[in-house]
Formats: structure tokens, sequence, C-alpha cells
């Protein structure tokens, strides 16, 4: 049985501004969307940059991460990272925001195989369910038998919420769903989310005449 290059796992990053970070809490960062790694070197050192699917760099990886993942571009490999945690921190003050990401790394060889299961896995994090990412050969035999379609029984926990720590994002939205079918072109989607977006409105100006405002 050949060997399947495949590496996958949950792992952390951290953003730099805090008010660039404010990002994550629009429609334009949703958990389980596609992201990129960018590899760069500063004074000798790795970096690993998590890019979002508009090219914005919104953190950076742990050291031992951008490690991996340059030894992985290194073997030809591609890797994909989607939005799995956003997070927010107090102290040190002023305060961080910080996440975790599904990072998988895989055999370009299988490309397809991988595209498939990658689509599979943001799903699923889309809908709070995070999948053990951690396969061994058989797992990964099983993966390519079945072209991308079979997903393990496996889930991974959150990370422990911590005094002074808040979820921001840990699935998506109602609103989220809503604008990322009518961006797919889901006619029925898309008007049902022109239909919510115009009852908040209506609600908004409802509350606004009831105080008394206009």
């Amino acid at each position: 049985m050949p060997e399947i290059g495949y590496f996958g796992d949950y792992v952390r990053f951290v953003t730099l501004d805090k008010r660039e970070a404010g990002a994550f809490l629009g429609a334009d960062n949703v958990v389980g969307d596609r992201f990129s790694i960018e590899i760069s070197y500063d004074d000798g050192e790795c970096k690993a940059w998590l890019v979002n699917p508009f090219g914005v760099r919104m953190g950076v990886m742990d050291d031992d991460v951008a490690d991996r993942v340059d030894l992985c571009n290194a073997k030809g490999w591609n890797t994909v990272a989607l939005l799995a945690l956003v997070a927010y921190t107090e102290k040190p003050e002023p305060g961080y925001y910080w996440g975790e990401v599904a990072l998988i790394s895989y055999d370009t060889s299988y490309e397809e195989v991988f595209s498939t299961f990658i689509d599979q896995i943001g799903k699923k994090l889309g809908s709070g369910v995070r999948v053990d990412l951690k396969l061994g050969a058989q797992s990964l035999q099983k993966l390519v038998d079945e072209k991308g379609s079979w997903l393990p029984s496996g889930r991974v926990p959150l990370s422990k919420k911590e005094e002074g720590t808040a979820l921001v994002k840990t699935e998506r939205s109602g609103t989220e769903r809503l604008v990322d079918q009518a961006s797919k072109g889901n006619k029925g989607c898309t008007v049902a989310s022109w239909i919510f977006l115009l009852a908040l409105v209506a609600l908004v100006v409802f509350g606004l005449h009831s105080c008394g405002l206009f």
C-alpha cells in the first residue's frame, strides 16, 4: 500500500492588530471558510500567516506550525486552513483576538480526493462539528477509496474556555448561512436573506418610532 502524504490537525493563530482583527466579526471571515497559509522569512525566521479568501493577513501561526507548513511546501504538498474558531481574550491588556483553524496538508497527487474531503470538513465546521483530522494509514486509504466522501467518526472538543476569554465564533450564524447560499446563486436563499434584512430594518424603524424619536 503506497503511503498517502497527509497532515491534519487543529492549530492556533493569534492576531497582531486588534482593530484589523475586528474583521473576524463580519461576514467576510466565516467558520468553515477556506483560508490559505503564506510563508515569509523575516530576519531568517520562518513565519506562517493566516490569509483570508480576500488576500488579507488575519493572523500568525505558532512557530511549530510554520515549520510544519514549510516542510509540507518543500514536499510539494498543498495546504489549506479552514476557520474553526474565533475567540477574544482580555489579558494582557488591551486584549487580543485569537482562534483555531483546521489545517490540512496533502499530496497533490490526490487533489480531487482531498478537495472533496476539505469541502465536507468545512460544512461540518459551519455546523459546529469539529471532525478529528488525525488519520492513520487505513483511514487515509478508506478516504481515497471513497474519493473523499468518507468522514471519520471522531470529534475534537472546543478549546477549554478560560476566565477572561469569550468564544466569538464557533459555527456559522443563520444570517451567514443565508449570505453564503445567496453568494452561490441559491435564489431561494437570496430572497430569504432580503426578507430577513428588510424585516430587521422594519423592526428597528418600529422601535425608534415607538420611542417617539420620529
